[in-house]
């Protein structure tokens, strides 16, 4: 697990007396808080120069206009943060703790509630008026459900209602509803957002713009210490749960509820990611248009402005820094493959990738310091003859003199021993073993804080550890998997072997030099920027390491063998045979009745179908065997495709894809179908087998992630991927030229404010498929955001994109919207460029919309 160190040296920055800071919560104390009753209770926040008030949720406080009043100093809320923002509230997000929102909706498995469409005629509570459930008005909306298709009731938040039936459905936590149903033997359904493509961050720790401004290493310290104690909480799930019940029970909760709590919201921390508190540019900018599109943003705002780091935007401080600066100089672990290696004065390995994109970024050289240990390089660190080490992890002796950054590499800690040693099940068992470890590491203190009685031989680097392993000197060596198996493989391939695996994992970051805090804020900005398949690329690359976890061959042959005889002397073949005939035909069953599946010859007639195909499509078995697999296609399925699918099964070839197919009834359905010919004995092909499964709702929800719900056409994080993948193409040869056409409704606010939301929604709509109707069929066309589209041109020179944009123009001018109201807009077209970014080409595009907005509307501009 992947968590963010904070060194004490951010407390040297608050002299004297610890700051008095005030922390509001969003709701009542439960494990939903434990991260910062954690860092108040273990003294993390102490140890930042911090003195943390916890305040609790009391119903009716307006904790947004607190914390801009300065009133309090820091909060946590919900995905509306970016409300208030638009709504001109100077709060600033430092984090998001839950990487997808925990709030469902929720009913009992009785009530036969099974589909968003069975929500019609139902009883829900929920907060549907208030936006901060915008995520499930989302949800009902897509399903073209309207509050007048449901009974709606005000939320009580009591799980009782539900449970007593004075609610069909209501709105709730994934993390506590489950479980006091579970503890009453009710079962019950979800409904996930998230699994109908509105996924939203949840829980940000908020502070005020101005707060920021005025004390930047204060906020800093604060988050995270924050992050630690939240680290830890989601590492001791169980005594964090102690804690609650000890000194924050004020809902009497039960350890049970606290640990279900912990574990469910820790799953939400690390949704598809190991950096906790993530905040990711698009998810964000997906999250504003939500409620762009829903009607709460009033005015554009910069999702930028919302967040901490802007994303790896740097202050004015920190360029004037790094300016005076001139070069950063880098210590490293001479010896530490496929980490780092210092070779003919140079550095090698992983952390270089890592450099090389930070480099660039910085502007100024990183110059490694050549040392000939961890050890020396601690002491240059020590002696600041070196700024940063470019790959290391925390302990409380390093933190006085260096700061370090969230890790961007994490990895388990594991035994390497001779090959005749035995697997080694948990840590306990090898206590009173010798067992070697780098001196100076930061593995020492870890395992020696969590093992007091581990014998530890501290060794100059890990070859001489894994050398006196080999030598019989050591019991055992503990290193990184990383290191141990590429050591290994490369040195001592027939003689040692990964034993056994620890229960830490090594978190590393950059770590910089504490007199020059601006660095580390600089590195940590930087690393933000990095997306996560850029990490596991760089990590890919240098590390290939088979592991079998918890597996020892020299143990297993020792069994088998004294397993088979055992089976000679006791089994007979024909009991043998017997059961697995027994066995065969249960599979069988178990096949038809889950498992879509169709046999067909040849010619692609019909066979055999499983009785579960038969359910999904409607059509009995006998009016399947003997038709056409054709049959189950949709008419837009192409025969082309069929007959390639047929093709690969008689060249004794797989084929795979996904198949739109049509049910007896009429309703359409897809499958991913796997396509494998059957061979007999004698080589020859006797037809194939089709295996499918049914994805109709992963298609939704690809549809509804994106699509805009309004327009029905692409949604803004759609076009950004087209707009990635037509930069990368463009970039790869000066022949592929793409344009880009901006469009803006001209006067739109006008059309609202005459004529209402409704007609305004109305026109989206109508010119949306006017200009669909009217484009060509490589160009991609989305909504943009507001009232603004963009149209990418594939292909496509600045001289062509301008007619086309000034044939839309034209077009758009003689249509007739609604009852006759006539409305322009505005295009500004750019053409890609040599070296352009996604920024340079959109902002060209943007100042010739401008262009054409200033000097009258409705007309085309170029840059």
């Amino acid at each position: 697990m992947v968590g963010i160190s904070l060194l004490s040296t951010y407390a040297s920055a608050f002299n004297g007396e610890p700051t008095k800071v005030t922390l509001q919560l969003s709701w009542f104390h439960q494990f939903q808080f434990a991260g910062y009753y954690i860092a108040k209770e273990k003294g993390y926040y102490k140890e930042a120069g911090l003195d943390v008030e916890i305040l609790p949720f009391q119903f009716g406080a307006n904790s947004v206009h607190d914390v801009v009043a300065q009133k309090t100093d820091f909060a946590i809320g919900r995905e509306t943060l970016i409300v208030e923002r638009a709504l001109n509230q100077k709060i600033v997000a430092l984090y998001a703790l839950f990487q997808t929102s925990p709030l469902i909706f929720i009913t009992k498995e009785s009530s036969a509630i099974n589909s968003l469409h069975h929500f019609a005629g139902k009883r829900l509570m929920a907060t549907l008026n208030d936006s901060s459930e915008v995520s499930l008005k989302a949800m009902l909306n897509s399903y073209h459900l309207k509050p007048q298709d449901y009974a709606f009731i005000e939320h009580s938040h009591t799980i009782n209602d539900l449970i007593d039936g004075k609610v069909d459905i209501m709105s709730a936590y994934l993390s506590k509803a489950p479980f006091d149903l579970k503890e009453k033997g009710i079962s019950y359904t979800i409904f996930h957002p998230k699994e109908y493509g509105f996924d939203m961050y949840s829980d940000f720790l908020y502070t005020n713009e101005a707060l920021i401004k005025k004390n930047p290493k204060l906020v800093e310290a604060f988050k995270q210490a924050s992050l630690k104690g939240w680290q830890y909480a989601y590492a001791h799930i169980e005594e964090s749960a102690e804690l609650i019940l000890e000194k924050y029970n004020t809902q009497n909760l039960s350890k049970e509820a606290l640990i279900y709590e912990g574990e469910e919201l820790k799953k939400l921390s690390y949704y598809k990611t190991e950096t906790l508190g993530k905040m990711d540019k698009n998810k964000l900018q997906r999250i504003y248009d939500l409620y762009n599109v829903m009607g709460y943003i009033p005015t554009k705002m910069k999702i930028e402005d919302f967040v901490q780091d802007r994303f790896g935007e740097l202050s004015d401080t920190e360029k004037a820094y790094l300016e005076a600066k001139k070069e950063i100089k880098v210590c490293s672990d001479p010896n530490w493959m496929p980490f780092e290696k210092i070779e003919n004065g140079k550095l090698k390995g992983l952390s270089v990738d890592y450099l090389n994109l930070i480099e660039p970024i910085t502007g100024i050289p990183f110059t490694l310091v050549p040392t000939a240990s961890w050890e020396e390089s601690l002491r240059y660190a020590k002696e600041r003859k070196c700024d940063i080490f470019s790959l290391a992890m925390s302990t409380p002796e390093n933190e006085r003199y260096m700061i370090y950054t969230r890790p961007y590499l994490s990895t388990p800690i594991v035994i390497a021993t001779t090959n005749d040693k035995f697997f080694i099940a948990k840590a306990e068992d090898i206590l009173d073993k010798k067992i070697g470890v780098v001196k100076g590491y930061s593995l020492v203190a870890l395992l020696k804080t969590d093992y007091p009685t581990i014998q530890l031989v501290e060794v100059k680097n890990i070859k001489e550890g894994l050398e006196k392993v080999a030598r019989g000197e050591l019991y055992g060596f503990v290193d990184s998997l990383m290191t141990v198996g590429y050591m290994i493989q490369k040195e001592y391939p027939n003689m040692l072997k990964i034993a056994g695996k620890m229960n830490q994992s090594w978190d590393m970051g950059f770590a910089a030099r504490n007199d020059e805090p601006e660095l580390a804020q600089i590195l940590e900005k930087v690393l933000s920027t990095l997306d996560e398949n850029t990490q596991q690329s760089i990590t890919t690359k240098w590390v290939n390491i088979r592991y079998e976890n918890g597996f020892d061959y020299a143990l297993f042959w020792q069994l088998a063998f004294i397993v088979l005889l055992l089976f000679i002397l006791l089994m007979y073949r024909y009991r043998v045979m017997q059961r697995y005939n027994t066995k065969i035909k249960k599979h069988i069953e178990v096949i038809d009745q889950y498992v879509l599946f169709i046999s067909a010859n040849n010619e692609g007639i019909i066979t055999n179908v499983s009785e579960a195909l038969c359910q999904l499509s409607g059509y009995t078995k006998e009016e399947l065997m003997g038709e056409s697999e054709t049959i189950l296609n949709h008419p837009d399925v192409s025969t082309k495709l069929f007959e390639t699918a047929l093709k690969a099964a008689l060249k004794a070839q797989t084929w795979e894809g996904e198949l739109k197919s049509i049910k007896k009834n009429g309703v359409i359905y897809w499958v991913h179908a796997r396509i494998s010919p059957i061979v007999a004995k004698d080589g020859t092909i006797q037809g194939y087998n089709s295996f499918r499964v049914d994805i109709t709702d992963k298609k939704r929800i690809e549809e509804i992630s994106q699509t805009d719900q309004l327009t029905q056409i692409y949604n803004r994080l759609s076009l950004d991927q087209h707009y990635q993948k037509e930069l990368l193409r463009a970039s790869r040869s000066p022949t592929n030229l793409f344009s880009l056409i901006l469009i803006d409704i001209d006067y739109f606010k006008d059309i609202n404010d005459s004529y209402g939301h409704t007609m305004g929604d109305t026109i989206l709509v109508e010119l949306a498929q006017l200009i669909k109707l009217h484009i060509r069929s490589i160009d991609i066309f989305g909504r943009w955001g507001g009232e603004e589209f963009l149209i990418i041109c594939p292909n496509t020179a600045q001289k062509e994109a301008s007619r086309l944009a000034e044939k839309l123009r034209l077009i758009i001018e003689e249509h007739s919207f609604g009852t006759r109201i006539f409305q322009t807009c505005s295009f500004g077209v750019s053409q890609y460029q040599e070296n352009d970014t996604k920024d340079s080409m959109f902002i060209r595009a943007d100042k010739a919309l401008y262009a054409a907005k200033t000097t009258g509307r409705n007309r085309v501009m170029t840059i």
